[in-house]
């Protein structure tokens, strides 16, 4: 780490025996892009412990010297996490789908399957009513047709509704009229459209969030497809 800290301007951790997905660079880079004007530690592109963080590399020096205060035997992904913590990034910033696997893993040749936004048409007569689209959904069933004819086709025609430039925030006091929230906080910037974070709260300045604000950064002539809007709480004490 201190040999890499003046070749770059970012440092990629890896172990051995890691498999990379197709255009990994481009996603890192994208996200990278997006977080440029913005504070941060480590940014993860992988499910893996270790492997798939990425570092400014001038804070190489400071993190080699932290490792070193501990025995060699601690848990490395132990002491990422508490580096994050006392360089003031609290909450893990996390990319996915996942780019980088242990070779052996399922998506060790092209990568987890994830199909992005798009429409399948045919001309084939479906033997159980049902729809093309259902084929493109990763289930494991099929898609009966009746005798199928020369010429026939099935096109997935590739959605690219995508927000270009965007960020994610949280919202506090909520306002009745009209609905909305006071005042916002940056949760994170969209890379490629999409934003997967935790957020950790400590117990002592716990706030109520009350807002989920996507916010839109440029103009743009392509469409917009808002896809999905997923949001895990965990249960309070009492109701444990």
């Amino acid at each position: 780490m201190n040999f890499a800290s003046n070749l770059s301007d970012y440092f990629l951790l890896l172990e051995d025996h890691i498999h990379c997905t197709p255009k990994f660079t481009a996603a890192i880079s994208l996200a990278l892009s997006a977080w440029k004007e913005l504070p941060w530690v480590i940014l993860e592109f992988s499910h893996l412990s270790i492997s798939g963080k990425v570092f400014h590399t001038s804070d190489l020096s400071c993190l080699t010297a932290f490792l070193f205060l501990f025995r060699k035997d601690t848990p490395t992904h132990l002491l990422l996490s508490e580096f994050c913590l006392l360089l003031a990034q609290n909450v893990p910033i996390h990319f996915s789908p996942s780019v980088f696997n242990h070779t052996g893993d399922y998506s060790m040749v092209f990568g987890e399957p994830d199909n992005p936004v798009a429409t399948v048409l045919t001309d084939m007569v479906s033997m159980l009513a049902v729809i093309p689209q259902y084929i493109y959904t990763l289930n494991k069933e099929g898609y009966s047709t009746l005798d199928p004819l020369k010429g026939n086709y099935l096109t997935v025609i590739l959605d690219r509704y995508r927000l270009q430039q965007g960020q994610v925030e949280l919202g506090y006091d909520p306002q009745e009229d009209p609905k909305s929230c006071a005042r916002y906080a940056l949760l994170g910037p969209l890379a490629g459209g999409n934003l997967d974070q935790i957020v950790f709260f400590e117990e002592e300045s716990v706030e109520e969030l009350s807002c989920i604000w996507l916010l839109v950064l440029a103009s743009q002539e392509s469409w917009l497809l808002i896809k999905q809007i997923k949001v895990w709480t965990e249960p309070d004490e009492e109701e444990r």
